[in-house]
């Protein structure tokens, strides 16, 4: 699975991702703060910014998005 997650520098958002890595293919979205989950892959998104969301969506197409 691809999973998005956004949040992905907050507590809960890199717990997340830790626990997902291992099997999935992990995408986090951050806006202010970079992530420290080492392995995913991080993209600095706003979520107020519908269309670099639209495009990352389109880009990356995950199979799950947890928000």
């Amino acid at each position: 699975m691809k999973i998005l997650i956004t949040g992905a520098s907050g507590f809960l958002g890199q717990a997340l991702s830790r626990a997902l890595m291992p099997a999935h293919e992990v995408i986090g979205l951050t806006h202010t703060h970079s992530t420290n989950v080492v392995g995913i892959r991080s993209l600095n998104c706003d979520l107020s910014d519908f269309r670099r969301i639209d495009k990352i969506l389109k880009e990356i197409q995950p199979t799950h998005v947890i928000h």
